[in-house]
């Protein structure tokens, strides 16, 4: 996902580690999404530096109808929306709304990223890097190419976790 566009700072360790109070899911998934493509750098470093032969990215479907907005609306509800039932007009019609005109892709559509790295040879200046749409999608942004947050985030991720990778 693109979200990781609204992360403008950096990524927010203590928000990652310790959810907010209250808890905002959008500001979440951003930062999650933002972690990935860290994490992602992170290890393609790990990775050439123990001499591995390995290729890391991370990878954007596109616009996707998924049940992501299940956490939004509320899983009971949420099914009741997209069989456009229980009589939430105004929450059926966004779900229409978004369906229709946001996210134009199926789930099969939006794998097609996914399945086209794991098929297509990667150039080594690409590895570690993201990619989005079928190409590779240059990142820019300070936050997502930040190597000490990326370091930090992996040696967080593997106290946390109680093991050594890389």
């Amino acid at each position: 996902s693109r979200s990781y566009e609204t992360v403008r700072k950096s990524f927010e360790f203590d928000n990652f580690w310790h959810r907010d109070n209250p808890y905002n899911g959008l500001k979440a998934y951003a930062n999650t999404k933002l972690g990935n493509m860290l994490f992602t750098q992170e290890m393609q470093r790990r990775a050439d530096r123990s001499g591995k032969n390995w290729t890391v990215v991370s990878s954007h479907p596109g616009p996707t109808v998924t049940d992501i907005f299940k956490g939004f609306f509320g899983a009971e509800q949420f099914e009741k929306i997209k069989k456009g039932q229980g009589g939430y007009i105004v929450k059926i019609l966004l779900w229409k709304f978004i369906t229709t005109f946001v996210f134009t892709k199926g789930p099969l559509e939006g794998a097609a990223t996914q399945v086209w790295l794991t098929t297509t040879p990667i150039p080594s200046e690409q590895k570690g890097k993201h990619f989005a749409e079928l190409k590779f999608h240059p990142v820019t942004q300070a936050s997502a190419i930040d190597p000490v947050a990326a370091e930090r985030l992996w040696k967080e991720t593997e106290e946390k976790l109680g093991m050594k990778f890389l």
